[in-house]
């Protein structure tokens, strides 16, 4: 919580500095908005964080990781494009290849530990809720989602626990199968040939946000505990990212379909 003692501390600084706010009765009145909102968030972040991972690194705030999207959306949005519109595409095939193996192969021994860690054996697919306690297979599954969560971050290279954490399971599952996809096709011409299911990944990942759909709605049918603003969330998740990939899959196959019928 370093960055939330570091805000709290400099609050008042921040308003008392800012030259707009001239009467003293007016900064005085900034300063406690200021500083009950600072709280009040500090509070929602302790109730409802893990403490047995709050040592562990980017997990004593949600801040660092807002600052790591901002910076990505800038340098894709702005900085990219800017710096390379006079530039010729680099070459990046051998690296590709490679990043695009490492993922797999990450993706792979994310799926095991995610089968090892409950769901092959002790897990319900009906409702499972979360383990916090210290035992080995309880904290081994909040390893793998830290784990999972940095690999969210090493996808910035792309151009949970409990009940939830079986979207984790079946998104290894599907990228497994997408990164060897991807290095295939990094390989060079020569090898799409053996691209031509490139159109059934689409289909699986299609499956991919049913399956999580329907296995998160069942979690606001039946309570075991888990928490239902978290089902809800996954629900949402699975509906837009489903609606984006289908409006893909119609676009890139359907219609082109149509028009070489006609």
């Amino acid at each position: 919580m370093q960055v939330l003692f570091w805000l709290r501390r400099h609050a008042l600084a921040v308003v008392f500095c800012t030259p707009q706010l001239h009467t003293t009765t007016l900064r005085s009145k900034m300063a406690g908005l200021v500083k009950m909102a600072i709280d009040r968030y500090a509070n929602l972040v302790d109730s409802i964080s893990d403490p047995r991972v709050n040592e562990w690194p980017l997990m004593d705030s949600p801040i660092p990781t807002l600052l790591m999207v901002v910076c990505y959306l800038y340098a894709v949005v702005f900085l990219g494009p800017r710096m390379m519109s006079n530039r010729k595409p680099f070459r990046l095939n051998s690296v590709l290849v490679i990043y695009n193996a490492m993922q797999v192969i990450f993706s792979l021994v994310m799926l095991w530990e995610h089968l090892m860690s409950g769901w092959l054996l002790e897990y319900s697919y009906k409702c499972q809720p979360v383990d916090y306690s210290h035992n080995p297979t309880a904290l081994r599954m909040a390893n793998l989602c830290w784990w999972y969560y940095i690999s969210k971050l090493t996808e910035f290279a792309d151009t949970v626990r409990g009940h939830g954490t079986f979207s984790n399971l079946i998104n290894n599952i599907v990228h497994v199968i997408m990164y060897t996809y991807y290095m295939i096709s990094a390989m060079g011409p020569q090898y799409q040939k053996y691209l031509w299911w490139k159109k059934h990944l689409t289909t699986l990942q299609l499956l991919q946000f049913t399956l999580v759909f329907f296995h998160s709605a069942q979690v606001l049918i039946f309570d075991c505990g888990y928490p239902k603003l978290v089902a809800a969330l996954l629900l949402v998740h699975s509906t837009i990212f489903f609606v984006l990939f289908f409006d893909f899959y119609q676009q890139a196959y359907k219609r082109s379909q149509k028009a070489k019928l006609q």
